[in-house]
């Protein structure tokens, strides 16, 4: 998915959400408040936005390649997919070297560079497909606490689920983070939106974090007030008590 992709999924996403939730308030004798139309005029601004970045020709993914004393070394923009193959270590030690992920097997064949057959690749779900010239980076991860970070750490290192961020601090002063297993099922999604916004009624900026249930149905606003923070659930949503394994009191947001 582009960026320009990303952004767009993102902004109707949220411009979806606030149409339902004016809906809702209307429908149910309420008003829509000014908060709120705010809002929806944001939104119009951020697709005029996106509509002015599409009309602009993209920028083509940059790699600068150093080559120093026979090592090489490589700086690159975000996102982009670079791979080094060290021919003379190769031919010393075809086992110890090995050859280049198997996903540059097209490129690699017409120049006799080996591709790894066996190796296992993780699957990206289509929602966590990057671009190379996208601002979002889209990585591996497990339990925190796993051989896969630490040796001492839990038995085991796999790397099930996937974790994305897409910066878009420049242009809306967002960070998107996208959590997802690595089977590509949507609805197991979670997805969070931190951003600088208003309590409704206030004209304080403030901190806040959007949590999703998915990548569309957003589940509640969170706003940091000094040392504290103050919950906003989304229309329709509730929150109920419930005790965890270890018998500690949470509650459930659906």
């Amino acid at each position: 998915m582009s960026a320009l992709n990303q952004s767009l999924k993102l902004m109707l996403q949220r411009l979806t959400e606030k149409v339902a939730r004016a809906n809702s308030i209307q429908h149910s004798g309420g008003k829509v408040v000014a908060e709120d139309w705010a809002e929806l005029y944001q939104l119009e601004n951020e697709a005029r936005a996106i509509l002015e970045t599409a009309s602009q020709p993209a920028a083509k993914p940059r790699v600068l390649i150093l080559v120093k004393g026979g090592v090489a070394d490589y700086v690159c923009d975000d996102g982009v997919d670079v791979e080094i193959f060290d021919r003379d270590n190769y031919d010393a030690d075809p086992e110890e070297t090995g050859g280049v992920p198997r996903h540059y097997a097209d490129l690699a064949t017409p120049i006799d560079v080996p591709a790894n057959e066996g190796e296992e690749e993780v699957g990206l779900p289509v929602v966590l497909t990057p671009a190379a010239n996208q601002a979002s980076s889209v990585v591996a991860v497990g339990y925190w606490d796993s051989q896969a970070y630490n040796p001492d750490g839990e038995h085991g290192k796999e790397k099930s689920f996937l974790i994305e961020i897409a910066d878009q601090r420049e242009s809306s002063g967002q960070l998107y983070i996208d959590v997802a297993s690595v089977e590509g099922n949507v609805d197991d999604m979670m997805c969070a939106t931190i951003e600088i916004n208003r309590l409704p009624g206030s004209k304080d900026d403030v901190q806040c974090l959007h949590l999703h249930f998915d990548g569309s149905n957003l589940a509640a606003s969170f706003f940091k007030q000094g040392d504290k923070f103050i919950i906003r659930p989304e229309t329709n949503v509730s929150i109920r008590d419930t005790v965890l394994p270890n018998g500690e009191q949470g509650w459930i947001l659906e």
